[in-house]
């Protein structure tokens, strides 16, 4: 094969077609390359999937002209169709990039099997569906459960099923350690003792133990508990009730070393 030189070529990468398009491919871009000399043989490949052909002739063994028309409407189109054409005579799908060589031949055509699919003709990536944060469960107390005595103090309540009111009054008191809502006075009794073991099934009471865990949503929860169910509610409580201690303690050792060391 002779090999022919090619100076001042001009990079016409194209986007390609199958024969059935119906335009034909724009070029993508157009920069001067460095220009070739003739110690730098171009040679000739061709794969399973692509082709490569430094200096493609027809069939009389002649170059090429990139775009055989006098007049082109648009000259990018006219020698990406050159391209094309020569292409699917070596048996290739499409054309994937082309030269020009300095007559205005075509040089180093890519040729491939699978056709090229231009940005705007590819399917648009999946875009991702938010997902719905699962819903935070508001905490619980027990509902129809009584502690019995150790009473620190009372107060009324404007509506007899306030126990957010109760609740909180606990919270801020540092000798209370559980709180019961009785219904039927319409009373919340802060208590400073939260013995699980006290837990007495009443559907007249709404009770909390501070620190304990949520008892879980309303309607799930029994108007009659039994003893022995009473007593698991009881030791779960309690477990929670324990750590809550815990994390108490850990916070005042944290704060006690926080003073000596800012103190020193």
């Amino acid at each position: 094969m002779k090999h022919i030189a090619i100076s001042g070529l001009i990079l016409a990468a194209s986007l390609a077609v199958t024969a059935s398009s119906a335009s034909p491919p724009t070029a993508l871009a157009a920069a001067a390359t460095t220009a070739q000399t003739a110690d730098t043989p171009c040679v000739d490949s061709e794969g399973a999937n692509t082709g490569f052909f430094c200096q493609p002739l027809s069939s009389k063994g002649k170059l090429i002209r990139a775009c055989g028309k006098k007049k082109p409407q648009d000259l990018a189109t006219c020698q990406g169709e050159t391209a094309l054409a020569f292409c699917q005579s070596r048996a290739f799908a499409s054309a994937a990039a082309y030269n020009l060589d300095a007559q205005g031949n075509l040089a180093e055509v890519v040729c491939t099997r699978a056709p090229v699919q231009s940005a705007a003709a590819a399917p648009a990536a999946p875009v991702p569906q938010a997902v719905a944060a699962a819903p935070i469960e508001e905490w619980q107390p027990m509902f129809n459960v009584n502690l019995l005595g150790y009473d620190h103090r009372e107060f009324g309540l404007a509506r007899r099923d306030d126990w957010k009111s109760c609740k909180a009054a606990c919270d801020g008191d540092g000798q209370c350690q559980a709180w019961t809502v009785s219904q039927e006075a319409s009373t919340c009794y802060l208590k400073w003792d939260g013995n699980p073991e006290l837990l007495s099934s009443n559907n007249c009471c709404i009770t909390g133990i501070k620190g304990m865990a949520s008892a879980g949503a309303v309607s799930a929860q029994k108007k009659i508990r039994t003893p022995e169910e009473l007593k698991r509610l009881g030791s779960r409580v309690q477990g929670a009730a324990e750590d809550e201690i815990g994390r108490r303690a850990e916070d005042a050792v944290r704060r006690s070393l926080g003073g000596i060391l800012g103190d020193n």
